[in-house]
């Protein structure tokens, strides 16, 4: 497209060479063809810049976190220049290599790539669809409005969800006085993986006190996983003293609660965890009790009848 347009213009200064006038015409067309290439073009932005320019105004953003040796990522860059021309000043299409940019990367919540996130309105919009330039348009021209959307990175409150690892996760585990470990096995890349995050960060904020709230990046701690049983993402357990208890349900909240808070003994168990404190069979100091209860109920009744007796009247004397 810009080639076509250097071409026309160096066609019109050739016809016009000998018109001072024409000259000056040709200057400023050639001005505004490529100012018009320059504001079509992606724009490419860094931790320096991107705040002041997302952020700074009023203006809809969509941005790609794309890794250079992403091959998907690869694949959309055609695709995501097509789409910068056709949306003009209608909407800002830019990129930001995350492999340079990591902390502006993590800030937004990128775990894979290419993640495109619209910015609107102070609101974030998470594309998942289909990667061709119609689908993309669509969205970015009012289709986000339908879809889940999260406040700026700024706005959000601080996540309460655990970050854990196998060093970690074993020291939680040890910790049984802590309450439940509620954990998300999930991978970066895993679509259901994204659309669980803000409902895993919800479940969180409501079992905070009772049950711990955790995740574990499967691809990076492989070995956990397999140890675990996980082979599907996202895989939720839940881990109570030294047993782990699979969540097989729904990805409702209200379901989640419930299970957390107990639900889980309905359930059972999926795996033994060696090292790690048992849950102390409570049922024989139970009978204990209740034994030692129930003699000393016995001893103040029988106390209680001797000395009411010791009230009784005297046998009448003999005359």
């Amino acid at each position: 497209q810009l080639a076509s347009r250097t071409r026309l213009s160096r066609t019109f200064v050739r016809q016009h060479r000998f018109h001072p006038m024409s000259r000056v015409v040709a200057i400023l067309l050639v001005c505004i063809l490529a100012l018009d290439c320059i504001a079509a073009q992606v724009v490419e932005l860094t931790s320096q810049d991107f705040d002041e320019r997302v952020l700074g105004g009023t203006r809809t953003w969509f941005v790609e976190f794309y890794a250079p040796w992403c091959g998907h990522c690869k694949q959309l860059a055609p695709v995501w220049e097509s789409l910068a021309t056709n949306l003009g000043d209608a909407v800002r299409v830019a990129k930001v290599d995350a492999t340079a940019e990591r902390e502006l990367a993590e800030t937004w919540g990128v775990s894979g790539f290419p993640t495109l996130l619209l910015v609107a309105e102070r609101m974030v919009f998470d594309y998942r669809g289909k990667r061709n330039e119609d689908s993309l348009t669509e969205f970015a021209l009012g289709g986000y409005m339908s879809t889940q959307s999260q406040p700026l990175p700024h706005d959000r409150p601080p996540s309460l969800v655990l970050q854990m690892d196998q060093d970690t996760l074993n020291i939680s585990l040890m910790d049984v006085s802590a309450g439940p470990l509620f954990i998300k096995f999930y991978a970066p890349w895993c679509g259901h993986c994204k659309s669980l995050a803000p409902v895993w960060e919800e479940l969180a904020r409501t079992l905070a006190g009772d049950v711990r709230v955790a995740e574990i990046d499967a691809t990076a701690e492989e070995a956990l996983a397999r140890a675990w049983g996980v082979d599907r993402f996202p895989e939720l357990k839940l881990a109570t003293f030294n047993k782990v208890y699979a969540y097989s349900g729904s990805r409702d909240l209200v379901e989640m609660v419930a299970f957390a808070r107990g639900g889980f003994h309905n359930s059972s168990v999926e795996l033994l965890l060696p090292g790690v404190p048992e849950e102390e069979d409570l049922s024989f100091w139970f009978l204990v009790a209740a034994f030692c209860f129930g003699m000393l109920f016995a001893a103040c009744l029988y106390c209680l009848i001797g000395w009411l007796m010791s009230f009784s009247p005297a046998s009448d004397k003999e005359d």
